[in-house]
């Protein structure tokens, strides 16, 4: 699927890339086109204007044996002579052409057809291109036909290979710049939807856990629910343990779509937190009788260290389920016999609290993945849980813009270090 979306945004890219190539690159053919034909064009202007003059001369002085029109003559090959020089008179007969002979009788057709036109036009003649002026003779041009038309000719072969080239270049540039924008469009858009793919491929891990978390405790409300049916006339004493598994699971899904929804809400930016100043030791000591009380039944020791008037700016509830995760880890993986050490102390610019314990550790390679949703290492899975207390506390503690560490060896102990800023969050 990310393939197919990183091949349509590729070619998106290259189409749009090629748009704006083939809009610059027309631009400046056309504009160079333009002015070469400019200068052609003015060079043909000129050259008219001095051969008028001069017919215009010849009128005045025509009983001079001088006046006469001497029109400018090149003596190179068909094709070759820079400019040429037609006279038509007012029903298009050719008049004069100079070099003389120069144009068939096909070519003068050709060249007859544009007398009408208004500005230079272009035109191809035995493989040669042509720029050709038409301009009236005036009346003062007496040695002219009056009424009839000069055309002044110009070979633009130069110009017309200088513009194949240009265009050849063009294309060239063009083909390659293609090129080079469906490789850079397939590189950058591959890189973009990395983050999107993993982040696709979490969220379809996500789904996957649930759906198996959810799964155990339903077939086992759904087991001990067909037991309960199979005895209808059993009292609720004689099935007591069945009940107790159903209330028991019930209670571990509730918990488990309580997590997802939290999870789910801070993903979207849902969830906001209310801080106000926390007396961490006082929240400490609400939590120390009833945890104290939860390690006696295991047989843990438990200890309590905390510095007093140590202010927090945090969110309570948050920061009191943040305590409850670490602290239940710590009783859920320690064996009896075991001992747990909360400590919670400041310094100048953080807030350091800390539970650790004696308890079975947590092996060197499942150390970087312990924050990932719903991942537990081989060991814990034995002992319940859904995955995703840390998961839910590594939030809370970024929330506060605060930092967690974890240190733990197997069969030695785990040490959870949390740093809050003392400033507010």
């Amino acid at each position: 699927m990310f393939q197919r979306v990183g091949l349509r945004l590729a070619i998106l890219n290259a189409v749009v890339f090629a748009c704006i190539l083939f809009v610059i690159a027309g631009t400046l053919y056309l504009f160079t086109k333009e002015r070469l034909y400019a200068g052609v064009d003015h060079a043909l202007r000129t050259t008219a204007q001095i051969v008028l003059h001069r017919a215009e001369q010849a009128n005045r002085h025509r009983h001079e044996p001088s006046a006469t029109v001497r029109l400018p003559v090149d003596h190179a090959h068909f094709g070759q002579v820079p400019t040429l020089f037609l006279v038509w008179t007012r029903g298009h007969q050719i008049w004069s052409q100079e070099p003389e002979n120069t144009f068939s009788t096909s070519d003068l057709k050709l060249l007859a057809a544009a007398l009408e036109a208004k500005r230079p036009v272009t035109l191809t003649i035995q493989n040669h291109t042509f720029r050709v002026l038409n301009l009236p003779v005036p009346m003062s041009a007496g040695a002219l036909p009056s009424g009839g038309t000069m055309q002044v000719i110009r070979n633009i072969d130069d110009q017309v290979h200088e513009l194949q080239n240009l265009l050849f270049l063009i294309l060239f540039d063009l083909l390659a710049g293609l090129f080079a924008a469906v490789v850079a469009g397939w590189f950058l858009a591959s890189r973009a939807l990395i983050p999107i793919r993993r982040s696709w491929e979490k969220q379809q891990q996500f789904v996957s856990d649930a759906s198996h978390e959810l799964r155990t405790p339903l077939a086992v409300v759904q087991a001990q629910a067909q037991l309960l049916l199979r005895h209808p006339t059993h009292t609720v004493e004689q099935e007591a343990g069945s009940i107790s598994a159903i209330d028991n699971e019930a209670r571990r899904m509730n918990q488990l779509v309580d997590d997802l929804l939290t999870l789910a809400r801070a993903d979207s930016k849902q969830l906001e937190l209310s801080l106000q100043s926390v007396r961490c030791s006082e929240l400490l000591q609400r939590i120390a009788d009833l945890y104290q009380l939860l390690c006696e039944q295991k047989g843990l020791k438990v200890s309590f260290v905390v510095e007093p008037e140590i202010v927090l700016q945090a969110d309570e509830k948050r920061l009191l389920q943040l305590i409850w995760i670490l602290l239940d880890n710590a009783l859920k993986y320690t064996p009896k016999g075991g001992s747990v050490l909360v400590e919670c102390h400041a310094d100048e610019g953080h807030v350091e609290l800390s539970v650790s314990d004696t308890g079975m550790g947590i092996a060197k390679q499942d150390l970087p993945h312990i924050f990932d949703r719903f991942y537990r290492g081989d060991k814990s899975r034995a002992t319940g849980g859904t995955g995703l207390g840390l998961a839910i506390g590594k939030w809370i503690v970024d929330a506060h813009h605060g930092k967690m560490i974890v240190q733990s060896e197997v069969h030695r102990g785990t040490m959870c270090r949390v740093f809050f800023p003392r400033g507010k969050s």
